[in-house]
């Protein structure tokens, strides 16, 4: 097989595999009442030692700023997130999560564990080590070529 064809073949695997962790979690989150989105966003969160801006969360997770506040908005709905004004500038928001969003945040987190040990019970140690690098490695240049060629297409 050659490199385009390889590559070809890596795009569509990836691509299905994408679309079924997607089903998957929509399925799990239909009765959390939550959306793939927010489960991100409230990951991210969850993960960060301190509170943050709506513009870090965005930029962190690629979204517009504009998309940022509509999920922040949910979240806070939900009970899920503390919104603070920041001391300097009441117009800066921090984010950070509310003692529901915690609770949430660990359930989520367990049912993800779950899932991913489940779809990783066929791979060694190494397999898993070696796609965790790889998928690395290949956000790093999709990152690269972003900053590299704001609005523009691949050509």
């Amino acid at each position: 097989m050659e490199r385009t064809q390889r590559v070809e073949s890596l795009f569509l695997s990836t691509q299905t595999m994408i679309r079924a962790w997607k089903s998957y979690f929509a399925k799990v989150l239909e009765p959390e009442n939550i959306s793939l989105m927010q489960m991100g966003l409230l990951f991210h969160l969850g993960s960060l030692p301190r509170p943050a801006t709506g513009r870090e969360l965005g930029a962190v997770l690629h979204l517009s700023p504009s998309a940022a506040a509509q999920l922040l908005d949910g979240l806070d709905g939900l009970g899920y997130i503390i919104r603070e004004s920041a001391p300097q500038d009441k117009r800066i928001k921090y984010f950070s999560l509310s003692p529901a969003g915690t609770e949430k945040y660990a359930a989520l987190k367990e049912k993800r564990n779950k899932f991913f040990a489940n779809v990783t019970a066929t791979l060694s140690d190494e397999e898993v080590e070696a796609m965790t690098q790889l998928q690395e490695k290949m956000t790093r240049q999709i990152t690269s070529m972003q900053s590299k060629n704001k609005g523009e297409t691949c050509s």
